[in-house]
């Protein structure tokens, strides 16, 4: 259960945290002329592979706390949904000013779209300035919408099996 390993969350926690606002720098350091996107380019795999991590983490945290509740919740077995209020159950450990990041990611999202629209990474075309600042700031955005749930459970007392007992 990822929700009992509070160390691996609180790294992963630390690990986002970091990786947010160093990738925003680096997308106005790309925007300024200061890093060029082959620069960019070359360190893609190594964030993408950090993504993943952070993903899995993410995933398996919604795992657990959707398999808790089945098992908590007779009537909802075969439910696999999140409702808004389960959804905020699984946060209530969040401090608020991680909460934040739901409205900055929302803020990056648009900005992608409505001033640098598509992002594409192919080896039959170079890799421009606005496809390495869309990559940086969407993969922030991603990483903003999992901050909240890992810094949760890095806080909650117990797993989510325990929570569900103690929250029926």
């Amino acid at each position: 259960m990822f929700s009992q390993r509070k160390a691996l969350l609180r790294r992963t926690e630390y690990l986002v945290a970091l990786y947010v606002p160093v990738a925003v720098f680096v997308a106005v350091q790309v925007h300024g002329g200061r890093v060029l996107p082959a620069q960019v380019e070359s360190k893609l795999v190594w964030v993408i592979a950090f993504l993943v991590f952070m993903a899995a983490v993410w995933l398996g945290l919604v795992q657990e706390f959707v398999a808790a509740r089945r098992g908590a919740d007779d009537a909802r077995a075969s439910d696999t949904r999140l409702s808004l209020s389960e959804l905020v159950f699984m946060q209530q450990w969040c401090p608020g000013w991680i909460k934040l990041s739901y409205g900055i990611a929302a803020v990056l999202f648009a900005y992608v779209f409505a001033y640098l629209g598509h992002v594409r990474w192919s080896s039959s075309a170079p890799f421009m300035p606005s496809d390495a600042m869309g990559f940086l700031l969407l993969s922030s955005t991603f990483a903003l919408l999992a901050l909240p749930t890992i810094a949760s459970a890095s806080r909650m007392p117990g797993t989510y099996a325990e929570r569900m007992l103690s929250h029926l």
